[in-house]
């Protein structure tokens, strides 16, 4: 008889596009060739990345259900998918802090060993008390706690970060999509959100459209503040020159042809859109997070102060004005960024896995 085939269930809330999402994806294909790969969604049955058909997906939400009731329902189906795993052959991994602490609670009873990942800012994500108390209680029962950096392992008590283990985002290689020739134009990704604060970012880009009208600037997601952006727009003069879109599948594709890539983020955890647009060469400016600290610098990104309009339009003219700069911080992120290549990192999943799943 051949060997049992390990067994692997990532619980996340969504499948949407997202930087947490875009690992789980990842993580899905990477290991759906060797083990058998559930994936468990809480909070919506959209599934907007290309995900293995040997996958098999399990939603959990309903709309029907009333707001009360999720949470305690959440919990009963994610102890019926565990019960019917046998632990000595199977690992959990689950993303992002109010589903880790519904996963090990499910677990309880059934001891299988969890790995969990904390995305985001712990310090800035607006999570409440009940998440922290419960964060403090639980994480410790986890096997292995995923962070994205330094700063966010520090964020914790002793005993959690104990267990704790630094991987970074998994990105590229995208070499098929670099291009020489760019278009005269910014562009950034993310949730049009608080958190992302487009509000400063198109702000800014109007003090560039006043001394090069040429430029356009152009803006990938979705969320809560498009009307109020599409708005602001309009109130500014830039209608013409700012491109509100939905997310696309061939983003990397897309962001190649841009000139400058910009990330305005008031906080993050590791912006996975920032670091994929340094892989494919684009010269960046970001907002300084500590989350990024160690790996985007003022060597390879322009960096400018979280909320900062002033910095942030100063730094989008002067690379507009300066070439050398422009080629001399692209060439310096292409090369930095292949330490974050997609199968290094991955590597480090596969170590932390083996060492979890029972003999």
């Amino acid at each position: 008889m051949g060997e049992k085939r390990k067994k692997l269930v990532i619980i996340s809330g969504k499948l949407v596009k997202g930087g947490s999402e875009r690992v789980i994806s990842i993580l899905a294909g990477h290991f759906a060739g060797t083990h058998d790969v559930s994936i468990v969604t809480v909070l919506s049955e959209k599934v907007e990345y290309e995900i293995p058909d040997t996958v098999n997906i399990i939603n959990l939400s309903r709309r029907d259900r009333l707001r009360l009731l999720k949470a305690p329902l959440w919990l009963l189906g994610l102890m019926k998918v565990f019960i019917s795993l046998k632990k000595e052959n199977s690992v959990l991994i689950s993303f992002v802090a109010r589903i880790n602490t519904l996963t090990l609670l499910a677990n309880l009873f059934t001891g299988i060993p969890v790995i969990i990942s904390e995305r985001n800012d712990p310090a800035m994500d607006k999570r409440g008390p009940l998440t922290k108390m419960l964060v403090n209680l639980l994480y410790p029962r986890a096997q292995c706690i995923v962070f994205q950096s330094e700063y966010a392992m520090s964020l914790f008590k002793e005993s959690i970060r104990r267990k704790g283990v630094v991987i970074h985002n998994p990105i590229g290689p995208f070499d098929q999509y670099k291009m020489s020739t760019k278009k005269k134009s910014f562009v950034t990704v993310g949730r049009l959100s608080e958190q992302k604060n487009q509000t400063m970012l198109i702000t800014a880009f109007e003090k560039v459209h006043l001394l090069h009208p040429e430029y356009e600037l152009h803006i990938y997601g979705e969320g809560p503040l498009k009307e109020r952006l599409e708005a602001l727009c309009l109130e500014l003069g830039v209608s013409e020159s700012v491109f509100i879109k939905k997310p696309i599948d061939n983003i990397h594709e897309e962001l190649a042809s841009h000139g400058i890539f910009v990330l305005s983020s008031d906080y993050e955890g590791q912006s996975n859109a920032l670091l994929e647009a340094m892989e494919l060469g684009l010269p960046c400016i970001s907002t300084d997070l500590p989350g990024h600290r160690g790996i985007v610098t003022d060597e390879n990104a322009i960096l400018v102060d979280s909320g900062n309009l002033v910095q942030l339009a100063d730094a989008m003219i002067g690379l507009v004005e300066d070439q050398q700069k422009r080629e001399r911080i692209s060439e310096k992120a292409s090369a930095d960024m292949k330490k974050l290549e997609k199968y290094k990192i991955l590597e480090k999943w596969n170590e932390i896995m083996e060492a979890l799943y029972e003999e």
